[in-house]
């Protein structure tokens, strides 16, 4: 099913549903938290019984006033949900935040990697586009330095008295536009991919794909973590979430167009949205190394699906990261 049928179908006829798993005993960290689709699954995680969240943000007084309204709304007491500083467009703050978590959680059962950019205007950070930089480079470097902590939660077991014990999820926002991606430098040699997306997006027209594109990126990165890293038997379940078309502040550059098209595709509410990455972040083993829409397993595009080119992305992923 293409992109457009695929939107559509969705957007008209399939809803997601209100969380109800329990994070009761549950250590949870959230990317990209104070505001957005984010910010209410947050809010999700903190009505449905979290004792520790951790909000992920880049602009903290932000974060802090997330944090204030969450509790305002739901029964989350004052300790229970903490603030901390996290930058995507900088290699060195997302292992920062890694290692700051390594040393005070005693456990983290999921984290979710909300945290993303979407712009028409091109930028560089740390040598790379934007997008490519926040949405896959870093993403993917929060993803492998958490999972350490995540692995060894899940040889910890549950907490006695979970009611609904789950293994970790490590859960990345995705999206169904992902399926109009072409991925023209998937061509290149691992030394040149990733250079030769941030010189193509310098071009007229290619950075308006650049979104889709960084959103196929992660989905393959994902799937090759899983397939080819020795985790397709790991305890802790990944998977990569689509919420939908949703009201988000994600598309402010493009806000009439945005509007009208939220108005003529229904979009989902953020709470909807959030909802559906909680959702994602409590679905269990069968969503391990899947791409999940409107809260079910869905294949996503046969591009996606190609661990050939799956492979040859994370090894260029790898090297750039150990240049840093």
């Amino acid at each position: 099913m293409g992109f457009v049928r695929n939107l559509i179908y969705e957007q008209y006829f399939l809803s997601v549903p209100e969380p109800t798993a329990s994070f009761a005993h549950k250590t949870v960290v959230i990317t990209g938290s104070n505001g957005g689709l984010g910010k209410e699954a947050a809010r999700h995680v903190a009505r449905l019984g979290c004792p520790r969240l951790i909000l992920g943000v880049r602009n903290t007084k932000a974060g802090e006033e997330a944090r204030r309204d969450i509790i305002a709304t739901t029964t989350a007491t004052e300790s229970s949900i903490e603030v901390w500083e996290v930058d995507l467009s900088s290699f060195a703050s997302v292992r920062n935040f890694a290692r700051r978590a390594e040393r005070t959680l005693d456990r983290l059962d999921v984290l979710i990697c909300n945290a993303g950019i979407n712009t028409f205007k091109y930028a560089e950070r740390e040598g790379y586009e934007s997008m490519l930089t926040v949405n896959v480079l870093s993403t993917y470097l929060m993803a492998t330095e958490f999972i350490p902590l995540l692995e060894r939660t899940a040889s910890l077991g549950p907490v006695n008295g979970d009611p609904a014990p789950r293994p970790p999820h490590l859960t990345i926002v995705g999206s169904d536009t992902h399926m109009m991606a072409s991925f023209p430098e998937r061509n290149e040699p691992p030394s040149k991919v990733l250079s030769k997306i941030s010189a193509d997006c310098q071009k007229s027209g290619r950075l308006r794909g650049q979104y889709a594109e960084s959103k196929l990126l992660i989905l393959l990165l994902a799937r090759d973590l899983v397939a080819q890293r020795g985790m397709e038997n790991s305890s802790v379940v990944i998977n990569v979430t689509n919420p939908g078309m949703c009201y988000s502040d994600l598309v402010h550059e493009v806000a009439g167009p945005a509007k009208v098209l939220n108005f003529v595709l229904r979009a989902r509410s953020t709470e909807e949205g959030g909802g559906a990455l909680v959702n994602g972040a409590s679905f269990g083993k069968q969503s391990h190394g899947q791409f999940l829409s409107s809260n079910k397993v869905h294949k996503g595009s046969a591009l996606s699906r190609d661990g050939e080119t799956g492979r040859k992305l994370c090894t260029a992923v790898d090297q750039a990261l150990k240049k840093t």
